[in-house]
């Protein structure tokens, strides 16, 4: 999974879920789950939600 600082990089840059989802080899719903919880807890772009760790 890529840190939320390079997900918000690819999704400014036009990625969309399911591009980054294939070239990181992960599942669209665990992306949509990090995007969330860091929206919803304003939590620092270096922070992990206790769900990824």
């Amino acid at each position: 999974m890529p840190a939320y600082p390079t997900l918000m990089e690819l999704r400014t840059a036009g990625w969309t879920l399911e591009q980054i989802a294939s070239t990181y080899g992960v599942e669209e719903p665990a992306i949509q789950a990090v995007l969330t919880w860091h929206f919803l807890h304003g939590a620092p772009a270096g922070r992990i939600p206790p769900a990824a760790t």
